[in-house]
């Protein structure tokens, strides 16, 4: 049976599957920052530095997160753990996705 001993403080604010299709990378947040957590690894593969994702529904756009730090969006496919530039016109794209589902469209 487990103890109050047992438990450490909380190290994440939030903590989301970052995709239905795996059960390894998790969406993490820290002081309102977003990033994402490694359970094989034990670690932060994205640190938690972007301020929004997109989308909130994780089953949307075959398995991309997209991230946006300081107004740039980087894309994140839920089976490789680094984060890729995403081109302008996508950047068009995602960020209006974006406002649309924040409800700023």
């Amino acid at each position: 049976m487990m103890e109050a001993r047992d438990f450490k403080p909380a190290i994440f604010d939030t903590i989301l599957i970052a995709h239905p299709k795996t059960e390894n990378y998790y969406l993490v947040s820290q002081d309102d920052k977003w990033g994402i957590y490694s359970v094989k690894g034990d670690s932060l593969v994205i640190p938690c530095e972007s301020e929004d994702y997109y989308p909130k529904d994780r089953d949307k756009h075959s398995g991309w997160i997209y991230f946006r730090k300081e107004g740039i969006w980087w894309g994140y496919f839920y089976t490789v753990p680094s984060l890729k530039y995403v081109m302008p016109t996508t950047q068009e794209k995602v960020e209006a996705w974006w406002r649309e589902e924040e409800g700023e469209g």
